[in-house]
């Protein structure tokens, strides 16, 4: 079986999946790797140039995306699903055996038409404000598939989430006396972001499980949605369905509030943001009275277990670059601490 350890990614490679998966005809397209704005290639997608549109082919490298076949097909009936309610979901083209994922060894891959938008350097209060409407649109026509697609989905084995406590732990013991006796920059950032774990602990602890059920997009941050240009930016496509499950619906709205807090600049746009995702989440009662108070102590349990393993990887592995600063970003507990504070203080 391949790997992603294994397993090197370039155009012939990429040709052979598209000919198996889509056929010669597909195989034979101009092909680039896709690279994000900073002109770095993504490693796990390449740009088709077919002739009528651009499509985006795309390999799940990474194993934390690693699914089982059996989630598929009904992935693709959550995401028609979705498309009819109004949410701009990805619809994957057909593979020559009629489904819409290709297999190399344990990687899957897919086929979509790919979307042009702006590329921000950040998001402004419009960005924010589109990326929230079509989140709580997302949020609430999930809330809607049918019953017997969300079984289907509930039968699917997928992997429980990695322990906090057990992250919080090595955080504590191991890794943050690691990175306190380190005097390079990487090693201060390090030590920064596992404070903020341990900061993070009360929030954490006080949660208690909930038994809520419905279908979870699971990873709706802002890199998720394409979005327009312009003085009224749209959302054109929210993406990346491979953590899709059942579960706790507040996890997706916790992410939504997170990214809505990324707004520039300054603490009077991210009070005016989530106020506004409140209000809008309300509305459509998507988020009770009340509920804010568990969306980032939610969120946290989520992804304080990555920020350990990442951070236990640049500091024993060597792991470097941009792309770690940038989950370093994502992930940082302290933010999402003080989300908290802005959800459940004093309004102004």
């Amino acid at each position: 079986m391949l790997s992603q350890l294994d397993t090197r990614i370039d155009v012939d490679w990429v040709r052979v999946a598209l000919s198996r998966g889509w056929g010669a005809e597909w195989a034979r397209r101009p092909l680039n790797p896709r690279t994000d704005w900073l002109g770095r290639p993504t490693g796990d997608s390449w740009l088709v140039h077919a002739s009528a549109q651009p499509h985006v082919f795309t390999i799940r490298l990474d194993p934390a995306e690693r699914a089982p076949a059996a989630l598929f097909p009904v992935r693709q009936k959550v995401l028609a699903h979705c498309r009819r309610q109004g949410v701009p979901a990805p619809n994957p083209v057909r593979t020559t055996d009629g489904g819409t994922v290709t297999w190399r060894g344990d990687l899957a891959c897919e086929l979509t038409p790919a979307l042009k938008g702006a590329v921000p350097h950040h998001f402004g209060p419009n960005q924010i404000a589109a990326v929230v409407r079509a989140g709580l649109l997302l949020r609430a026509s999930l809330d809607q598939v049918p019953a017997p697609v969300v079984s289907a989905l509930a039968a699917v084995a997928v992997p429980p989430p990695p322990c906090w406590r057990a992250a919080v732990e090595a955080a504590r013991s191991d890794l943050l006396p690691l990175a306190e006796r380190r005097t390079d920059d990487w090693g201060r950032a390090c030590a920064a972001m596992l404070r903020g774990v341990l900061a993070a602990e009360p929030l954490m602890d006080a949660l208690r499980p909930r038994t809520a059920r419905a279908v979870v997009h699971g990873s709706l941050c802002g890199k998720q949605f394409v979005l327009s240009g312009g003085r009224d930016p749209q959302v054109l496509g929210v993406l990346d369905f491979g953590a899709l499950h059942v579960g706790d619906p507040l996890l997706d709205l916790a992410a939504l509030a997170d990214t809505a807090a990324r707004v520039r600049v300054g603490e009077t746009a991210q009070r005016r943001a989530l106020a506004s995702f409140q209000d809008l989440a309300a509305r459509g009662y998507l988020l009770a009275d009340g509920q804010e108070q568990l969306l980032m102590p939610l969120l946290l349990t989520r992804t304080v277990p990555p920020l350990v393993e990442l951070v236990r990887a640049v500091l024993l592995v060597g792991r470097r670059g941009p792309g770690v600063i940038e989950r370093f970003d994502r992930y940082d507990p302290m933010h999402k601490a003080n989300v908290h504070r802005l959800l459940t203080g004093p309004a102004w």
